[in-house]
């Protein structure tokens, strides 16, 4: 794989949790007046300009990427499996912004959502973590057999 595709591919892992933190933005249903709580802690201290650039930015940039990755699997110069591998891996980091916005959301009493989160999301997180190492350790060995 050379190594623009390789930066591509890095762009769009990136870019998904941070594009996604930004196009969800912030989950409270308490104002600070009657004072919520946070499930777990407070999100981070972001100036909002801050937030909106590096969003746009990330989702112009994984975007941009993505179509450069689709482009060079359609002509050939990038193996298919490795789509399957970067998708898996975005999603992985599109499901870690989702959590957390849910756990860091002022909520008036439990928050049921921040919890089923962490217990389907990390589990599923970690699954698509590992399905794309072992799918790339098989993409990699194939090629290498393939040359000999």
């Amino acid at each position: 794989m050379r190594r623009g595709l390789i930066i591509a591919g890095g762009v769009v892992v990136i870019a998904s949790p941070i594009a996604t933190w930004w196009l969800i933005g912030d989950l409270s249903e308490a104002t600070r007046d009657p004072p919520g709580m946070y499930s777990i802690s407070s999100p981070p201290e972001i100036p909002r300009w801050l937030l909106v650039a590096s969003g746009v930015m990330a989702l112009s940039a994984g975007l941009v990427s993505l179509a450069v990755l689709v482009r060079a699997e359609r002509k050939g110069h990038l193996e298919r499996g490795w789509i399957a591998v970067i998708a898996m891996l975005a999603i992985a980091g599109i499901l870690a912004a989702f959590i957390g916005r849910l756990i860091t959301a002022r909520t008036i009493g439990a928050s049921i959502g921040g919890g089923l989160a962490l217990l389907i999301g990390i589990p599923t997180s970690v699954a698509l973590i590992c399905s794309a190492t072992v799918r790339s350790i098989r993409i990699l060995r194939n090629a290498e057999s393939s040359r000999v």
